[in-house]
């Protein structure tokens, strides 16, 4: 799979792993910005990402062995939010982080937004 993986839909069932390439570095602020306390700057050749401190959260869970939906339980327990809630954001943030190319699919089902089949990936 190329660098990046825009036009793939990423499912519940995918199983994310953070990319080798991204830098990582904790940020008490980033300029006047107060929306980034205990947040974290991702880095990478082609860019530099802020994530607040509910992007954190989901990206430390970010590790090869937890699917989304695991990842999505997880932030459901954990934040204020309602399940259903928890769970669609979580989705669209790690569709997010996969079409910036700041992670890769290990396992999983995805789908190709040009034909809409899934297939297994990894």
């Amino acid at each position: 799979m190329g660098a990046y993986t825009v036009g793939i839909i990423i499912g519940p069932d995918t199983t994310l792993r953070r990319s080798f390439d991204v830098g990582t570095r904790l940020t008490d602020s980033v300029g006047d910005r107060t929306d980034t306390v205990d947040g974290l700057l991702l880095e990478t050749m082609l860019g530099r990402y802020v994530l607040d401190r509910s992007g954190r959260a989901v990206w430390l869970l970010i590790d090869g062995t937890r699917t989304v939906a695991e990842i999505a339980e997880t932030v459901a327990r954990t934040w204020p939010a309602e399940p259903g809630e928890a769970h669609a954001a979580t989705l669209e943030f790690c569709n997010r982080l996969s079409e910036l190319g700041l992670t890769r699919i290990v396992a999983g089902q995805a789908v190709s937004r040009a034909s809409g089949d899934p297939g297994p990936v990894g």
